[in-house]
């Protein structure tokens, strides 16, 4: 049986289920005092004692009295939850849960998974700042003790994942607790050996640096003798075939399939030298974190050093469809990294990138520079793919090469490609009901025709999107973008906290993945973290400046500047915007508000009418339901001034 209410104690305190919120830092670290001794009895003196120690006993009692009838009113709409008489109060098992509670019984039945999931939500009460002493006491001991389960948990899920040949997802777990504690050994000779097995030998070297230097300067003593060990190993197993990324199925048979071939340093011998060498790798593993396409392992690709010319024979050898090269030109102190794409069977040229740096940070930097080249490299590479497979006759096609196709008219932006996306998605979803990538359109055109207000019902259509994107996490927990469109679809129904777990785990995930950094970055700027989501939107852009959804982005960055009042580069950004082809109707929205904002009246007028053009039954009543809260009042009153009617 479900309990009725289920109170959150790490991150942000808050009781599902309970339409009316305690507040007060009082009465949340009393509830959350109640919650981690569910089901037992606390005596009143216990409470004084830990919440009201400051004071007299007549005053501390009437404290007690007074937070306790607080907590009854809201509590009413759940009669028997919370029991109170003159000796103790106690929450009853049987109609609450607590994620504490929960997290600690899985971690003790063995179930790691669910464990870390919840323990990874934050730190015990994160947001509460004691005033008294006693409080402070309590308070200390408390996140001592969860944090210290939430490492147990959350270590030994990223060790069962790595046994289990999931490197990549046994580093995201190591991310976290390196995060929580940059001096924890145990994670960081996990988070080496699961960079190595993915193939970023390079990233395994440098975390090691990176905690060698941090472990001298905070405790002056030197990395413990199995962490030196996990380090020289790696110089053994570089050249060692890696763990896959992605798990192969039959449904990716059509996939195109990608080779890397060294990169030359135009000042190295034959060989080749460390320094290209180790950003191949890096090239290498970033593009493999893309399910899209099939990449060669890197003994293959090494085995095929300076065959750029023969494209030919990598054709008719490995069945290759497109070669990845690049060059490392030394200028002085600095370093040209030159990257191109090539179709290896028609032999032309797709695509270049280029990146520069200083000579002396290359090791520092050859991980983002590899991130945001897969990053640039893959839409193109897949816009490429989908000319091809539109050349040939639809019912030549192979699913996932139509889901391709699919894929492409959603990336169109407009409202014809939208609505022929989702009806191609569902076309080879009759076919094959767990056609990973068709699963994908279809969430994300949903999710797309919700925010445009090509609906009805903006909330059923976003639940929708939600479900199948979890039926795609089912398949592979790890997807990015199966992450990063659920992160959307939570946006949308205002689980915002939820949002920002899905969306970071995206981003660890794959943070060459674009896409995933926008929504990163909307779940931030949705909980009010708006300089933290405007890093993810630059990055993004850093990493994929072509992009072809980049009115969505835009339209992210704008309602984040929003909510720093930067009225006049709002305007900048949604004007822009909003002269480009499939720009989103809150781009529109945003930009009308911004112009109230600076009194710019006539503009605004001008925008609604156009708006009004595209969407003549428009109202603000339909606007509301996507609205922050605290957004509400400002852009109702706003639009309505700008001339859009109420309802």
């Amino acid at each position: 049986m479900q309990p009725e209410l289920t109170i959150r104690c790490l991150g942000d305190f808050e009781i599902d289920g309970l339409p009316s919120q305690p507040r007060g830092m009082k009465q949340t670290a009393l509830l959350a005092f109640l919650a981690t001794n569910l089901g037992k009895p606390c005596s009143r003196a216990t409470l004084i004692s830990v919440f009201w120690s400051e004071r007299f006993d007549d005053h501390a009692r009437q404290s007690l009295r007074q937070a306790l009838s607080s907590l009854g009113k809201a509590f009413r709409s759940c009669p028997g939850s919370l029991h109170v008489d003159r000796h103790s109060v106690q929450l009853d098992p049987a109609r609450v849960g607590v994620d504490l509670i929960d997290a600690h019984t899985a971690l003790e039945n063995g179930s790691l998974e669910q464990a870390a999931t919840i323990f990874r939500r934050g730190i015990f009460l994160e947001k509460v700042v004691p005033r008294e002493p006693a409080i402070g006491d309590w308070l200390g001991v408390e996140r001592t003790k969860w944090t210290e389960l939430a490492r147990q948990a959350v270590l030994a899920r990223a060790n069962q994942l790595f046994e289990e040949a999931c490197p990549v997802a046994a580093e995201e777990m190591t991310n976290w607790l390196l995060r929580q504690d940059p001096l924890d050994e145990a994670a960081v000779r996990l988070a080496m050996k699961a960079k190595a097995a993915s193939g970023s030998v390079a990233g395994a070297i440098r975390l090691y640096k990176q905690f060698q230097d941090a472990f001298m300067e905070e405790l002056g003593v030197a990395p413990a003798p199995e962490t030196v060990a996990c380090f020289e190993d790696l110089g053994r197993t570089k050249r060692a075939p890696t763990i896959p990324l992605i798990a192969r199925s039959a449904e990716n048979d059509h996939r195109p399939r990608v080779m890397v071939l060294p990169f030359t340093d135009t000042h190295a011998g034959p060989d080749g030298s460390a320094m290209a060498d180790s950003l191949t790798d890096e090239v290498i593993s970033a593009l493999g974190r893309f399910p899209e396409m099939a990449v060669t392992g890197r003994n293959t690709s090494f085995s095929y050093r300076d065959q750029l010319r023969d494209l030919p024979r990598l054709v008719h050898d490995l069945d290759i469809q497109y070669v990845v090269s690049g060059t490392v030109r030394r200028l002085g102190e600095r370093l040209r990294i030159s990257i191109e794409l090539d179709d290896a069977v028609a032999q032309q040229f797709v695509s270049s990138e280029r990146r520069d740096c200083r000579m002396v940070e290359f090791y520092d930097v050859q991980e983002d520079i590899a991130r945001a080249v897969a990053g640039a490299i893959v839409p193109q590479l897949m816009s490429a793919t989908t000319r091809k497979c539109a050349r040939r006759p639809i019912g030549s096609l192979a699913l996932w090469e139509k889901a391709l196709i699919a894929h492409g008219h959603l990336e169109r932006g407009s409202k014809e490609g939208i609505f022929a996306s989702e009806t191609l998605a569902q076309e080879i979803l009759e076919e094959d009901p767990d056609q990973l990538m068709a699963l994908k359109v279809l969430a994300f055109a949903r999710y797309v025709k919700a925010w445009n207000f090509w609906t009805d019902d903006i909330q059923a259509l976003a639940e929708d999107s939600k479900t199948i994107s979890e039926k795609i996490l089912e398949h592979d927990p790890f997807d990015a973008d199966a992450l990063s469109i659920a992160a959307r679809c939570h946006i949308t129904l205002k689980n915002y906290d939820r949002a920002l777990e899905l969306a970071e785990h995206s981003v660890e995930m794959n943070p060459s993945n674009a896409q995933s950094h926008i929504h990163l970055g909307a779940s931030y700027s949705h909980l009010g973290r708006y300089h933290e989501a405007l890093e993810h939107f630059d990055e993004a852009r850093r990493i994929s400046p072509r992009d072809r959804l980049v009115a969505y982005w835009d339209c992210a960055e704008a309602y984040a500047r929003f909510g720093l009042k930067q009225y006049d580069r709002v305007i900048g950004i949604s004007g822009a915007s909003a002269r480009k082809p499939g720009t989103w109707a809150w781009t529109r929205f945003i930009l009308s508000v911004a112009l109230v904002k600076m009194d710019r009246l006539d503009e605004a007028r001008n925008e609604v009418k156009i708006l009004r053009t595209d969407y003549p039954h428009m109202t603000v009543a339909h606007i509301k339901p996507l609205l922050k809260s605290q957004y509400d009042h400002d852009f109702s009153s706003c639009l309505k001034t700008a001339g859009l009617p109420e309802k």
